[in-house]
């Protein structure tokens, strides 16, 4: 067992490990079934702290991994017998508002930036909860409410702080570190700690966003409604087709509670009456019964869905990337919404398009640019003995869309840790990957991918 009494007494932050009263904290992670052991935790205070951990782990050939929020669907930053560079501790969120611009510790939420940014009246692409980190959702590329009109994350950062294994800091942008940069907009793990990115900032106050709910019997004839719409829907639109439990909130009737259903998730970033328009031939869908679409916070409607992901549950998802929504597609997602196996579990349709389609087709982000749809199954339960169930059924659910899929898919709902890396990515971008860890990382400290 390694002696990590030398790096305490170099760190302003803490190291957390076996044997420690709150190990078994510092270890777990949003999903439950991920139970793994590392070797400790270096909950990072500061850029100081990242650099002290990564020559520590240098020095005694220790393999790192890093963790920002958190939020990992298989667990990637806990790893047996790893280092876990922690920096959740890391938040710190400095917007420039003249410039549009905003400075971003590397283990910030989402929130974080959403609550900072949103003060001035400024956003910028970040997920579809707020709850999510900062740091893992960029560099994987990073889908959200805005991103039809402003791209992915990704495609907004415009330099980043690298902290590297040798322990040196590099500053990462468009004229400096060109492969590094080009690495973190286009979606992809780099073989280094991104201690803080800067992101580009825009127009982002009140969005005209919400829900319509619809009984899960019209599951199938909804989304046939809406494929022609949505291949017409401007920048400004984002939707997202979910089947789900109708939660047990006094805002959707009581008749409904707990029932199977089918929730039509929008945000119009832009004038407000011209969402109105564009918004109502689908407000017009016959036979919704609950109507949530309204003028709201951009911070508030990002925080809105944060319920739906609560930490600590059991999770199973895979994810498929779809360039049409086809009748076989149509029909397999309407049947499998009145066959969820847990209350918690759901499927999401995201709409891509507008500007992510129009973005750089870097790896591997290249294959949100080239297909239309994301179809994301989330098996979700709070009791393992409910895991078997579980796993079975998200398992058939993507085998009969396999057919109707692309090869690649988006990594951040990826959630078999075995397979992610040749599920997200072609064997030239694995060389590319490649080539940048020999050049940054040769000495092989970053496990791989993460």
């Amino acid at each position: 067992m390694l002696d990590f009494d030398l790096l305490r007494r170099r760190l302003v932050g803490c190291v957390v490990s076996e044997g420690d009263p709150n190990y078994d904290d510092a270890r777990s992670v949003w999903n439950a079934v991920v139970d793994r052991r590392p070797a400790a935790i270096v909950r990072c205070a500061s850029t100081a702290d990242v650099l002290e951990a990564l020559r520590f782990a240098t020095a005694s050939n220790r393999k790192v991994t890093v963790r920002g929020g958190g939020h990992s669907v298989e667990g990637r930053p806990i790893q047996h017998d790893a280092l876990v560079i922690d920096l959740s501790g890391m938040r710190t969120v400095h917007v420039d508002a003249a410039r549009r611009r905003a400075i971003v510790a590397g283990g910030a939420t989402w929130r974080d930036v959403d609550t900072a940014a949103g003060a001035f009246w400024l956003g910028t692409t970040g997920g579809m909860v707020s709850t999510t980190g900062v740091g893992g959702l960029t560099l994987g590329g990073g889908i959200g409410w805005l991103m039809r009109k402003f791209g992915l994350a990704a495609d907004n950062v415009l330099a980043a702080e690298v902290a590297l294994a040798n322990g040196e800091l590099l500053n990462v942008d468009e004229h400096h570190h060109q492969d590094l940069f080009e690495a973190i907009q286009g979606g992809t793990s780099i073989p280094g700690v991104v201690t803080a990115f800067t992101f580009r900032l825009h127009t982002v106050g009140t969005v005209f966003a919400g829900e319509l709910w619809f009984p899960v019997e019209q599951a199938g004839n909804l989304l046939r409604t809406l494929r022609p719409l949505l291949a017409d829907a401007p920048d400004e639109l984002t939707v997202m087709v979910s089947a789900m439990a109708t939660p047990t909130v006094p805002s959707l009737p009581a008749a409904m509670h707990g029932k199977p259903a089918v929730a039509l998730g929008v945000c119009w970033c832009g004038d407000l009456e011209a969402g109105a328009s564009n918004l109502a031939d689908i407000r017009a869908l016959k036979g919704a019964f609950a109507d949530h679409i309204a003028a709201r916070s951009y911070v508030g409607f990002q925080s809105s869905l944060d319920a739906t992901a609560p930490h600590g549950m059991r999770h199973s998802w895979r994810t498929l990337s779809m360039r049409t929504l086809e009748d076989p597609v149509v029909d397999l997602f309407a049947r499998r919404a009145m066959d969820l196996p847990t209350s918690l579990s759901l499927v999401h349709i995201h709409q891509l398009g507008g500007k992510v389609a129009r973005g750089r087709s870097e790896p591997p982000s290249a294959v949100l640019r080239d297909h239309e749809f994301i179809l994301k199954i989330v098996g979700t339960s709070a009791f393992p003995q409910d895991d078997a169930r579980v796993n079975a059924w998200v398992h058939e659910f993507a085998t009969e869309l396999e057919p109707y899929a692309g090869p690649q898919t988006y990594v951040n709902f990826e959630g078999r840790v075995e397979h992610a890396l040749d599920a997200t990515t072609s064997g030239a971008i694995q060389a590319r990957l490649a080539s940048l860890r020999a050049r940054y990382d040769p000495a092989g400290v970053f496990l791989w991918p993460r």
